[in-house]
């Protein structure tokens, strides 16, 4: 199921009685469409020397790409809540995922048979299911050893990584194509110069249709699309 603002908000009150003794404060919730958390609690901090650390203006975040199971989806609340209570009354742990947070996770866990965990990695199915159409630049990186690695770039870092891909070690040419295919919309928007490995049997039906680019200068051109540079 793809979660809504409506589920959300239901299974935190819930839980908020059933988990939190019901002194969590209600907080906004809000969709988004990203592709790098599944939910978050996000916040403002604040520093004293007076009063040390304080955390406030809390949201609660969660991705309406992917299509998980309610259990899933709730035992991702359920993580997320423990961050919030944590925050909220200002807990010192050893990490973001230290000590009393998995005491806080295991202790629910044991009791009410949930199966919260400290990490989430999607499954293949998840990230499949992700079939909006976008535009994705993509750089195919050839290694001298035979290996093959993708590269989605931001469209903000495109110029930097056009230059530092190739000078990644054992990379011996690069390829850039602009692609509206979903099988790359389970690649995240690089930032930095990151190569994913992936047989070329994988994707090769996926850029047989893309639109090689080509850079001149301050501008990419992907046959009829122009992308200037701008510093």
């Amino acid at each position: 199921m793809i979660p809504t603002n409506e589920f959300i908000k239901q299974k935190f009150i819930v839980f908020n009685t059933q988990f939190f003794d019901g002194k969590l404060p209600m907080l906004p919730f809000r969709a988004t469409k990203a592709r790098s958390y599944l939910a978050q609690i996000a916040c403002k901090k604040e520093r004293s020397l007076l009063r040390g650390t304080r955390f406030f203006d809390f949201r609660f975040r969660f991705s309406t790409v992917f299509d998980l199971t309610e259990t899933e989806l709730e035992d991702i609340i359920l993580h997320e809540m423990i961050h919030y209570h944590i925050l909220y009354n200002n807990i010192h742990d050893t990490s973001a995922h230290g000590k009393i947070f998995r005491s806080m996770m295991n202790d629910i866990n044991r009791r009410y048979n949930r199966h919260i965990r400290v990490s989430y990695k999607l499954s293949n199915d998840n990230i499949q299911s992700d079939k909006r159409v976008r535009c994705h630049l993509v750089c195919i990186s050839h290694f001298a050893d035979g290996r093959c690695g993708i590269t989605v770039a931001s469209r903000s870092r495109i110029f930097q990584l056009w230059e530092n891909i190739p000078k990644i070690k054992g990379v011996a040419y690069c390829e850039w194509f602009f692609s509206r295919d979903t099988y790359f919309n389970r690649y995240p928007r690089s930032l930095t110069p990151r190569i994913y490995i992936v047989k070329e049997e994988d994707f090769s039906t996926h850029i047989a249709d893309a639109l090689p680019l080509e850079k001149s200068g301050d501008t990419i051109r992907p046959r009829t699309k122009v992308i200037s540079h701008k510093n």
